[in-house]
C-alpha cells in the first residue's frame, strides 16, 4: 500500500473505488459534495506526489461521473491538464486541448505562454486565473514558482509588491514554500527561517515541493548544509510522464544534466522561465 494511504485507509480505498466497475454504483451514491472532496485527495497523488494515476479511475469517478455537474467535470479535465501536458512537457498541445475560458484552463494557459517569453500575456493570465478562483496563490507549487518567477521578471513595483504580501511572513503552507525562497532571494530578503524548516521539515514535503526546493538551494547555493543527492531528484522524476520537470532540473542534477539536450528537443516551446537560467 502507498505511503499516503498510511494516514487515512478507508478514505484511499474509497477514493480508488471506481477503479473497479463492480464498485461504481456504491461510488455514486455518495454526495457529489463527498465525491468533490475524494478527488481533492486524489488530485494530490498526482499533483503533489507526482505518482501515475489511474485514467480509469480518474474517468469513470470523476471525469465522466454524471452525478457531478458538468461545470465540475469540465474543471476536473482542465485541472488534470497540468499532470497530462505541463509536468509531461506536452505544452504545445494546451492551445487546442485545454479551455481558456475557466481558470483551471488559464493557468496552464500561463505556463504555454512564459516558455514562449510572453511575459506580460503570462501575468495577465495567471492574474486572472488566481482572481477567478478567488485565491491569493496555487494550489500547486509549480505553479506558484512559476506564478513568482512571472513576477520577478514583470519588474514593476506593483509585481514587487505582491511578492512581498504573498512572502514576508514566518509561515506558509507548502506549496507556496519553493515560491516563497526564490521570491524572498529575488527581493533580497532573509532566508533563514524558510531555510531552517526545509533542514528538519524536507521529508515532510511532497515530492514535487521537494525537487522544487532542491532546485532552487542547489541553483542559486542558498544553504551548503542543505544537501541533496542527484539519486533522490532522479527517484522522484524517473517517470516518462514528468519530462518538463526533468528539463527544470537539467541544469543542476544528474542524470539530467547529460540529457538536457534530448530532453529540450522533446518540449516545446523552448527557452524554460529565464529566471531560474
Amino acid at each position: 500500500m502507498p505511503f499516503y494511504a498510511d494516514i487515512e485507509t478507508i478514505r484511499y480505498l474509497v477514493m480508488w473505488m471506481p477503479c473497479h466497475p463492480d464498485w461504481l454504483p456504491f461510488f455514486y451514491n455518495f454526495s457529489p459534495l463527498t465525491i468533490m472532496g475524494l478527488y481533492d485527495g486524489y488530485k494530490e497523488v498526482w499533483g503533489e506526489s507526482l505518482m501515475r494515476p489511474s485514467m480509469t479511475c480518474l474517468t469513470n469517478g470523476y471525469f465522466e461521473n454524471k452525478t457531478l455537474s458538468a461545470e465540475t467535470r469540465e474543471k476536473y479535465k482542465t485541472d488534470f491538464g497540468i499532470y497530462q501536458y505541463v509536468y509531461s512537457g506536452r505544452l504545445n498541445e494546451i492551445p487546442t486541448k485545454i479551455p481558456a475560458d475557466i481558470p483551471e484552463g488559464m493557468c496552464l494557459h500561463a505556463v504555454y505562454h512564459q516558455y514562449k517569453g510572453d511575459i506580460s500575456e503570462t501575468l495577465e493570465l495567471y492574474t486572472k486565473a488566481l482572481k477567478g478562483m478567488s485565491l491569493k496563490f496555487f494550489d500547486n507549487a509549480l505553479l506558484n514558482l512559476y506564478y513568482t518567477i512571472a513576477l520577478i521578471n514583470d519588474s514593476t513595483a506593483e509585481s514587487k509588491k505582491k511578492m512581498e504580501t504573498m512572502f514576508k511572513r514566518d509561515y506558509v503552507p507548502s506549496e507556496l514554500l519553493p515560491a516563497q525562497i526564490l521570491g524572498l532571494y529575488a527581493l533580497n530578503e532573509k532566508l533563514d527561517k524558510s531555510l531552517n524548516y526545509i533542514r528538519y521539515g524536507y521529508k515532510d514535503l511532497a515530492s514535487l515541493e521537494q525537487v522544487l526546493v532542491s532546485l532552487i538551494i542547489n541553483h542559486f547555493h542558498l544553504d551548503n548544509k542543505i544537501k541533496i543527492k542527484d539519486e533522490k531528484i532522479h527517484e522522484i522524476l524517473n517517470d516518462d510522464n514528468l519530462k518538463l520537470l526533468q528539463l527544470e532540473c537539467s541544469e543542476d542534477f544528474l542524470p539530467y544534466t547529460n540529457q538536457a539536450e534530448s530532453l529540450k528537443k522533446r518540449i516545446r516551446p523552448l527557452p524554460p522561465p529565464s529566471s531560474l537560467s
